[in-house]
């Protein structure tokens, strides 16, 4: 049922972002969703809250050296 929930909230993350958090685990998509929740940001907003959030969880897409290590 959890994974049927995040799935589903695959679909809700703005357009800006969909490219990032589509290869994105389902842990980090998670975590993304927590911290914008947490934060009091729209699950479908786009700001530079939103990208900060997401560059922190996923370093890896704004650095491609880091990606090697993160993926492997």
């Amino acid at each position: 049922m959890k994974n049927t929930i995040m799935n589903n909230l695959e679909y809700f993350w703005n357009h800006e972002y969909r490219h990032y958090l589509r290869e994105a685990r389902p842990h980090e998509k998670n975590r993304i969703k927590n911290l914008f929740i947490k934060n009091n940001l729209e699950l479908d907003g786009e700001s530079d809250a939103h990208l900060d959030i997401i560059k922190k969880v996923l370093p890896f897409f704004f650095n491609p050296n880091l990606l090697k290590k993160h993926r492997i």
